[in-house]
Order: C-alpha cells, then structure tokens, then sequence
C-alpha cells in the first residue's frame, strides 16, 4: 500500500478514537496526519511528510490553545456577573 494510505488509515483510526473519547487532542492529531497524507500524495519525501504533519500539529494545537483560554476567560466574566446579587428596579419591563 502507497505511505498516504497509510497516513490516511491512521488520520482515520485517531478520529474514531477522538469520537469515543470527546477530547478534542486527538481530532488535532488526526488533522496533522491527515496534512502528512496529504504531503505524501503530493510526492513529498518522508521527512518533509513528518515535518508538514508537525507543523500542522503544533499550529492546530497553539490555536486550540489560545481559543479555550479566550472562551474560558468570557465564561468566567459572564459567571461573575451572574453571581452579583440582584438589586430592586434592575430589571425593566
């Protein structure tokens, strides 16, 4: 079997595990070796495969990462205003 296949079966094998398990690291992962399948079907010798894999992997993951900590923080402001008693006439009708 050609190496993209390869790539492929694993890219396929992550995403199943990612659906049984709802993280969402392994989705990353089987985004990046999906990208080194995708480098393999261009041609690209196996080294360069590894690294557009990682490359993809760590972009994915820094931007997984910045976006949970920028939702996590507007969660904690929206739970903190909610938290705040309630005073008379606050609410209009």
């Amino acid at each position: 079997m050609s190496e993209w296949i390869w790539w492929m079966v694993l890219a396929f094998g992550l995403l199943i595990l990612e659906l049984l398990t709802g993280t969402f690291y392994l989705l990353v992962i089987a985004v990046a070796l999906a990208a080194g399948g995708i480098a393999s079907l261009a041609g690209a010798p196996f080294a360069l495969q590894l690294v557009v894999a990682a490359v993809i992997g760590v972009i994915m993951l820094g931007t997984y990462s910045t976006f949970s900590y920028l939702l996590a923080e507007k969660n904690r402001q929206v739970l903190s205003r909610l938290e705040q008693p309630l005073q008379p006439g606050a609410i209009e009708r």
